[in-house]
């Protein structure tokens, strides 16, 4: 495992310290475990959106940026778009139904997730205008 010194604002770190100490881990776990969960990015697995949007204020300007960067939705949206012109067309299967739901939910996850990257961005006073283009 790699090593890394971060200097955290006190607030910052107060806030991971106290949600550390309700799950009776280490600083240095939830930290871990926070930053796993904002940088994931699942295959339609339902997960705690909530603990991932709280965890992203602990990125870094750039891994919000990267986070928010339509690329890393695409694949999904497209596979999406055919479900539903399929489903326009002719219907769909079961599992064609199934899968559509699991990409609407990973689609809506991640506007989720960019929504909250880019206010993040404007909060802390960065310009998010070529993010927007996007």
């Amino acid at each position: 495992m790699a090593q890394l010194t971060v200097d955290l604002p006190k607030s910052m770190y107060e806030s991971l310290r106290k949600k550390a100490k309700s799950a009776r881990r280490g600083v240095e776990v939830e930290l871990v475990e926070v930053l796993q969960k904002a940088l994931t990015l699942d295959d339609g697995t339902t997960e705690n959106v909530d603990g991932v949007l709280d965890g992203m204020k602990f990125l870094t300007d750039r891994e919000l940026r990267k986070t928010g960067q339509p690329a890393r939705i695409r694949k999904a949206a497209g596979e999406l778009a055919k479900l539903n012109d399929k489903c326009q067309r002719e219907g769909l299967s079961r599992e064609e139904r199934q899968r559509r739901e699991q990409l609407l939910g990973v689609v809506d996850r991640f506007v989720l997730i960019r929504a909250e990257a880019l206010a993040l961005l404007k909060e802390r006073g960065r310009d998010v205008s070529g993010l927007l283009r996007t």
